[in-house]
């Protein structure tokens, strides 16, 4: 198909429209509730799909525009990363390291009403400053990102023409709704209806109950069952966080995953949070003063977390990039060959076109940066604003290309920030200002984004309109509704939101960890006299990479990383579903193997419909209640 005609229908905007409407608040409720709400794409278009079939078919290149603009109008909730902040503001663990006070106003309201959440509105004088400058930084973002895209495009997709493994697969699934085989559609109705019933089941007492301001008494608990206290008394296995997820997406992951990367999955998210935690506790436990007998799975991971596997992290972490970097000496030969070997006057302008918007992109980005933050390191500005964006992009990209993964992003800005900021005290308006500022990210995505447009039949424009002239908008104005509605109902996080609760203490304790430059950091160089937690995490990793290059053992330290950064209740259930999968591989023979992906989509559509049911519903009932009859 010719990328001149422009596939941006009518039916496009209309899935957009309905999604951002419809299917944010599922996104946003799910996203507090059980930590995901992915897929939730595919709900729109079998809608359409199923409205249409007395007219003319959704083609590929709608499909691939439909998921887009709804990716972008659904899950992008701007308003909700405020709220996060209030939370931070006010968090014990952000008060345990002495921040709270140094917050800068551009970031969070100083109002204590705000803070505590007795006022919950962004409707307020306060807030003008962080939401404009939250605007402004992502506004300026994606002038960056969209531009390093482009240059990336050009140089890896349309000259070298690298294969793009894996974005090659969301371009197959477009063309595949796109074909409508009456075997997949069966099997992504099965699929809808096993997970329609049971997201009911399970969420119904949580979105309703909550709502009412009732108990919440379920059957099913959220976001996972915990057997963490069992472990201990009947195991004697302390602090362990022993669990099952009870969400759909987690248990249908099995089915997707390939099998190497759950088992790397589950023995590196076991040996850490299983057998880690229980060693700790056991010989070590005064590393974790606050931990007492009995505690629950979410205090488990709050303090071991804080005291303990943030420096185990960091060193996997570290052994990661250095396996990456060794691994992929050729990635770096290769990716300045095509802007310096010479080349035709059209392509150096298709090549610098980009670089001249980044340019301006990433000039702006610096002012803005310099005028948050008086006193920022001018050559840490000029580093993280101007050259790695570039790099990054130009790295990461081609290694995506090659092997559909990118070279492990090293953890740049914290280390330049540690060794530029000694001689500013650990808490001061610097310090924490520094921290908290925003920094460009890379293109990468956005040149997988075009590789699947080129793939599918779709122009660059009609990409770049659908995101950000339609999905972009639409996003904006519904997370300021939806979210500004919830807000409204309860503080977050709550009862009602069990995820916030669970998740984001761990948010507050990695960036203080940062903010205060390691000083609970488990590191014999960093904090002399502390558990070497982090040499002896790295040295793993090593060894891992060494074992995998010279006995060839199928190991991977990245893997190992991914998994140790999963904790058990979701590594388990991923391979309950794996082993699932393949009970039910030999049942039917094989064929399974080949509707994996629809009966995977079929679950996250039945999951989206009925979330959205329960949430209308709860609004409604929030609506009615609060009437002054």
């Amino acid at each position: 198909m010719s990328e001149k005609r422009s596939w941006l229908t009518h039916r496009v905007v209309l899935g957009a429209i309905f999604a951002s409407v419809a299917l944010m608040p599922v996104a946003l409720w799910m996203s507090l509730i059980g930590g995901a709400a992915g897929g939730l794409a595919f709900t729109t278009i079998l809608f359409l799909m199923l409205m249409l079939r007395g007219s003319k078919p959704l083609m590929k290149q709608e499909i691939y525009l439909l998921n887009l603009a709804i990716t972008t109008a659904v899950y992008s909730i701007f308003f909700l990363q405020f709220i996060n902040r209030v939370y931070f503001a006010e968090a014990p663990e952000a008060r345990a390291f002495g921040v709270t006070e140094f917050l800068p106003r551009w970031w969070v309201p100083g109002d204590l009403m705000i803070r505590r959440q007795i006022v919950r509105t962004f409707l307020h004088p306060a807030w003008a400053l962080p939401i404009a400058v939250s605007v402004a930084a992502t506004a300026l973002g994606a002038l960056i990102q969209v531009s390093l895209g482009y240059l990336a495009y050009q140089l890896y997709v349309v000259k070298e023409r690298l294969p793009f493994p894996l974005a090659r697969v969301s371009a197959e699934i477009a063309v595949t709704l796109g074909e409508r085989e009456p075997r997949k559609v069966r099997t992504m109705s099965l699929g809808f209806v096993l997970a329609f019933a049971y997201s009911l089941l399970a969420y119904a007492p949580y979105i309703i109950g909550s709502t009412l301001q009732g108990q919440i008494v379920s059957m099913i608990p959220i976001p996972f069952a915990d057997f963490s206290q069992a472990a201990e008394t009947y195991l004697k296995l302390r602090g362990t966080l022993l669990g099952v997820s009870t969400d759909v997406f987690t248990f249908f992951s099995g089915f997707v995953l390939p099998t190497r990367i759950i088992l790397h999955m589950l023995v590196g998210s076991l040996a850490v949070w299983v057998v880690g935690n229980a060693v700790i506790l056991s010989w070590y436990r005064w590393v974790v003063p606050e931990w007492t007998p009995g505690s629950n799975l979410q205090t488990n991971w709050q303090l071991t977390y804080m005291h303990v596997w943030s420096a185990g992290l960091l060193g996997l972490t570290f052994a990661a990039i250095v396996s990456q970097l060794v691994g992929g000496w050729r990635v770096f030969s290769a990716i300045f060959k095509p802007l310096l070997v010479g080349e035709e006057q059209e392509t150096r302008t298709i090549l610098y076109l980009p670089l001249l918007a980044y340019a301006c992109g990433a000039v702006a980005w610096l002012a803005l940066l310099l005028w948050l933050v008086p006193g920022y390191p001018l050559a840490v500005a000029l580093i993280l604003t101007i050259v790695w964006p570039l790099l990054s992009t130009l790295v990461n990209a081609r290694a995506v290309g090659e092997t559909g993964y990118p070279i492990a992003q090293i953890p740049l800005r914290e280390l330049l920030l540690i060794s530029s900021l000694r001689d500013v005290p650990v808490r001061s308006e610097l310090n924490v200002a520094a921290w908290l500022a925003p920094v460009p990210g890379d293109g990468v995505g956005w040149c997988t984004e075009f590789y699947v447009a080129r793939y599918v039949g779709v122009s660059i424009r009609d990409v770049l309109v659908t995101a950000f002239a339609i999905a972009t908008p639409l996003s904006l104005i519904m997370s300021f509704v939806y979210t500004s509605l919830l807000w409204s109902f309860s503080p977050i996080p709550s009862q009602a939101f069990p995820w916030a609760q669970a998740s984001w203490p761990i948010g507050v304790i990695q960036t203080c960890i940062w903010i205060t430059r390691g000083t609970m950091l488990q590191s014999a160089i960093f904090n002399p006299g502390s558990l070497p937690i982090l040499e002896v995490a790295m040295g793993v990793g090593l060894a891992a990479f060494l074992a995998s290059t010279l006995l060839r053992l199928p190991i991977s330290p990245m893997l190992l990383a991914v998994g140790a950064s999963t904790i058990p209740p979701y590594a388990i259930t991923i391979a309950i579903g794996h082993v699932v999968y393949r009970m039910l591989l030999r049942v039917t023979r094989g064929e399974l193997e080949q509707l994996r992906w629809p009966l995977y989509a079929g679950a996250v559509v039945g999951y989206g419909v009925s979330t959205s049911i329960l949430i209308a519903i709860a609004i409604v009932a929030k609506t009615s209640w609060l009437a002054p009859y």
